[in-house]
């Protein structure tokens, strides 16, 4: 397929046609619907050292088709395994990451770019517009043709597409349980992601959900009663039991190795229970925190606590195999495992979107020690994969007049790699390629060197 290179201005130079570029490759399941911690972004670091190596070389720059302007709080972009999405008022168009090319722009018309997401697996694009009818339409990842839509709400989840039906919010607290509307069953259903033939479908007893990670649908009863799934074909795997906490059962979440059962008293706040998915084995729940996150960071186990006053959150990093707690965030602060250690961010300073996180300091992981102050500077990381596992590969980007610098972190200090000629309002990272919106409505594309 030709390529399409927009020069924007005379003094940039234009990147070549690759005509001969070789088909993507499958693209990586994303979107994990975890908690806080695994995060897209994050940033980094106040002196850098010596002069910049020119280990950024710019590939392509187009304009955004259908977008008169990227706001600050919005983004009409987003990254799916290897390509780039931006959706206009009536087009939706891939961009290949790692070279900077226009693989294809098809007609997507969508009410409100800004609500619409995407997923991908099995060599499709899953695309949601936002819009009450075809809600989800599939497209080949290599050409852009349309294979299926439908008006349910569909994601990809590795090779099998998922849609949830969840009726939790047609309860209200102010009602007493005898008085309420019959709660109906959760629905999932499974589809075979090139065809949309639906594969399986789950009825909740009544709740149902699912564990993007484990790739397991979960129904539960009022009674306790546990029965585990296979997202690929629906079969049954286990069954268990747990206990809700006093009350009206009302939610069930799940994610990583964590079940979470909530119910509500009328007149009283909603109490959680919290589970070992595995063991179905009770973990303890903090009668203070609001809501508690676990998740793996490196070789650690972290812990996002959320306080029940003012939304305030602290994370803990403990001992995976006690739970015991080695040192904890300052509060209201995030963290993220890199290979050089713990970076910690603050979201409260941090830009709205894609662009990184805040960093603050990049600390020990087993102690907390801070190894370098990162002030200054926003980090960027490729789509967390749920492992929590260090990235090896990470982008440090901060403004400097109408330059962006472009760093890592090289024996202890923050080493330039290469300057961006613009003033970046959006970007995205993966390994070894970086893009960032810029102008409003204009796109460019990076490579990044070691």
């Amino acid at each position: 397929m030709p390529t399409e290179t927009i020069d924007l201005r005379e003094d940039w130079a234009q990147a070549p046609e690759d005509p001969g570029s070789p088909p993507l490759p499958p693209l990586r399941e994303l979107r994990r619907p975890a908690g806080f911690a695994l995060a897209l972004l994050l940033a980094a670091a106040p002196a850098a050292s010596a002069a910049p190596v020119r280990q950024v070389a710019e590939l392509a720059t187009f304009e955004l088709a259908g977008v008169a302007n990227v706001g600050s709080d919005i983004s009409p972009a987003q990254v799916v395994g290897d390509l780039l999405l931006s959706r206009g008022g009536q087009t939706l168009t891939a961009y290949r990451m790692t070279d900077g090319t226009l693989r294809w722009r098809v007609p997507f018309p969508s009410s409100d770019p800004s609500q619409g997401y995407a997923t991908a697996g099995n060599g499709v694009v899953v695309a949601l517009s936002g819009n009450q009818a075809a809600a989800t339409t599939v497209f080949d990842e290599q050409t852009g043709a349309q294979l299926w839509t439908t008006e349910a709400s569909v994601y990809a989840l590795g090779d099998v597409g998922v849609q949830i039906v969840d009726y939790t919010s047609g309860y209200d607290p102010s009602i007493a349980p005898a008085d309420q509307p019959k709660r109906e069953s959760d629905l999932v259903r499974g589809y075979e992601l090139r065809t949309g033939r639906v594969l399986w479908e789950l009825r909740g007893t009544p709740f149902a959900t699912v564990n993007a990670e484990q790739r397991q649908v979960l129904t539960i009863t009022n009674d306790g009663a546990v029965a585990f799934y296979d997202v690929g074909d629906g079969r049954l795997l286990r069954r268990g039991e747990v206990t809700w906490p006093a009350g009206q059962p009302v939610y069930v979440n799940t994610y990583g190795d964590l079940l979470q059962l909530n119910a509500v008293v009328p007149g009283k706040e909603p109490v959680d229970a919290e589970y070992d998915l595995t063991t179905l084995r009770a973990r303890p729940v903090d009668a203070a925190v609001h809501n508690s996150y676990p998740y793996p960071c490196g070789a650690f186990r972290c812990v996002n606590r959320f306080g029940k006053d003012g939304g305030d959150f602290q994370v803990s990093v403990t001992d995976p195999a006690t739970g015991a707690t080695r040192w904890q965030v300052e509060q209201n602060l995030g963290l993220v495992a890199v290979a050089d250690g713990f970076v910690t961010i603050d979201p409260n300073q941090s830009p709205i979107g894609d662009f990184g996180a805040a960093a603050v300091r990049l600390a020990d992981p087993a102690t907390g020690r801070t190894l370098l102050d990162l002030t200054g500077w926003l980090i960027l990381v490729p789509m967390a994969d749920g492992t929590g596992r260090a990235t090896q590969d990470y982008v440090l980007l901060r403004q400097v007049g109408r330059t962006a610098q472009v760093a890592r972190i090289v024996d202890g200090e923050v080493r330039v790699l290469g300057s961006l000629r613009h003033e970046i309002q959006r970007c995205f990272y993966v390994p070894g390629s970086l893009s960032c919106v810029y102008g409003g409505n204009h796109l460019a594309f990076w490579r990044v060197g070691e």
